[in-house]
C-alpha cells in the first residue's frame, strides 16, 4: 500500500525535478552510462538552480533504492559554488554504502576535486574502478544535456522525511493510476534510470517461448516475457518484451521496446540493443528442424543486415560491439547455425547505408 507523502517534501521541488529528468532523458546526444544507473544508490536532483555566480542556495530532492523499490524522496538544500557557468541541474549519483551513511547523516559534502563523472560519449564501457566513487556528479544545460558537472559545498537533509521516506517504498508500475507530484516524480525517476543511448547491438533468436511452439511475434513474446517480470517503464509506458526488435520469417521487423530504453535481453549488455530473430537456430535443441526452421531465412538475413547497419550509424556502434547472445553469456543464443560471421563480413564490407522499413 502507498503511504501519504512525508509532509516535509515539497510539491514544487518534486514536480521540478520530475521537469529535469525529463529533459534530460529525452536528450539524444549524451546521457549517464547505464552500469552507472544500475549501481547508483540514490539519485540527488537539483533543479532550476539559480543563474548567478558565487554562493547558492537551491532545493532539490534525493531518492534511494533498494532494489527494484524506490524510497519516497525527501527534499534537501544544497549550499555552495558551482565551478563552471551556472547550469540548469545538478545531478549526484551516490554510489556507495559510504555515500549513503553521509546523506542519512543529514549532509553529503560534494568537492571539484572528485572523480569525474563518465558519459556514453566519452566511457560508454564504465570499469568496476569509476563504480567505486562515493558519488558522481553531473550537470544539464537547460536543453538536457548532461556534462560532467564540479560544484563545491554540501547537501542537507530533512532528517524526519528520511525515516518516513524509509517507510514508504514505492513500485512505479504498481502506482499507475495514481496521480501527483510525489508519483509523477518516482514516474520520471524511473524512466530516467532505464534510459540510454545504445552502445552495441545483441542478437539473439526467439526459440520456443513454450513447449510447442515458436512465437509468431511481437505480442506473443511481449505476453511471455510479461510473465517472466521483464517490465520496464520508460518514456511514460511500460514494457515487457525485453528486445528491442523482432525479425520474422518474412524479413519483416517489430518493435519490442523503444531503442533508448534499457533492454532485458543480457545481463551486464542492456545498453546493447537487443534484436530477435524468430526461429531456432540450434543443431543441438533443433537438429532436425522439427522447433521451426534449422537457420534464418534469406529475408531474415537481409533484414539484419540492413537493420544493423542503420542502427550502426544512427549510434555510431563499432563493428566489435555487433555481438552474439553466446559471446557474453553462457547460452547458445542464437544458436550454431546462425550465419553470425557472414553478417559481421556484409557489415564490413556493405559501406552503404540502407535504412530498413520497420512496421
Amino acid at each position: 500500500m502507498r503511504r501519504q507523502q512525508p509532509e516535509h517534501v515539497d510539491a514544487a521541488a518534486l514536480t521540478e525535478a520530475a521537469s529535469a529528468l525529463d529533459l534530460i532523458s529525452s536528450n539524444s546526444q549524451n546521457a549517464v552510462p547505464d552500469s552507472v544507473l544500475n549501481a547508483a544508490k540514490c539519485i540527488i536532483t537539483v533543479p532550476s538552480l539559480p543563474q548567478a555566480a558565487g554562493q547558492i542556495n537551491a532545493r532539490g530532492v534525493a531518492s534511494c533504492r533498494e532494489g527494484a523499490d524506490w524510497e519516497a524522496p525527501i527534499t534537501l538544500i544544497f549550499s555552495g559554488q558551482l565551478d563552471r557557468q551556472t547550469p540548469a541541474v545538478l545531478l549526484v549519483m551516490v554510489m556507495t554504502d559510504k555515500g549513503i551513511s553521509a546523506l542519512r547523516s543529514g549532509e553529503i559534502t560534494v568537492h571539484k576535486s572528485h572523480r569525474k563523472a563518465p558519459l556514453v560519449s566519452t566511457t560508454p564501457l564504465v570499469t568496476q574502478f569509476e563504480l567505486t566513487s562515493d558519488y558522481l556528479m553531473y550537470q544539464a544545460a537547460n536543453t538536457g544535456l548532461l556534462a560532467p558537472g564540479e560544484a563545491i559545498g554540501s547537501f542537507r537533509v530533512d532528517q524526519s522525511s528520511w525515516g518516513s521516506a524509509q517507510a514508504s517504498k514505492v513500485r512505479v508500475s504498481g502506482a499507475k493510476h495514481a496521480s501527483g507530484p510525489s508519483v509523477k516524480y518516482e514516474r520520471s525517476l524511473q524512466s530516467f534510470v532505464n534510459t540510454i543511448i545504445p552502445t552495441g547491438i545483441v542478437i539473439h533468436h526467439t526459440a520456443l517461448i513454450t513447449s510447442e511452439k515458436l512465437p509468431s511475434g511481437e505480442k506473443e513474446v511481449d505476453e511471455y516475457h510479461q510473465r517472466r517480470g521483464f517490465e520496464i517503464y520508460c518514456f511514460g509506458q511500460v514494457y515487457h518484451v525485453a528486445y528491442h526488435y523482432l525479425v520474422l520469417p518474412d524479413g519483416s521487423v517489430q518493435h519490442g521496446r523503444p531503442e533508448r530504453c534499457e533492454g532485458a535481453h543480457a545481463r551486464g549488455y542492456n545498453s546493447y540493443i537487443g534484436i530477435s530473430v524468430i526461429g531456432d537456430f540450434s543443431s543441438r535443441d533443433n537438429p532436425k528442424g522439427t522447433k521451426g526452421p534449422e537457420k534464418p531465412t534469406p529475408k531474415q538475413l537481409e533484414t539484419i543486415v540492413e537493420l544493423c547497419r542503420t542502427l550502426r550509424q544512427k549510434y555510431r556502434i563499432p563493428l566489435q560491439h555487433v555481438v552474439r547472445h553466446s559471446d557474453i553469456a553462457s547460452t547458445d543464443c542464437p544458436g550454431d547455425r546462425f550465419p553470425f560471421n557472414r553478417l559481421l563480413s556484409r557489415l564490413e564490407a556493405e559501406a552503404k547505408v540502407t535504412k530498413v522499413s520497420v512496421k
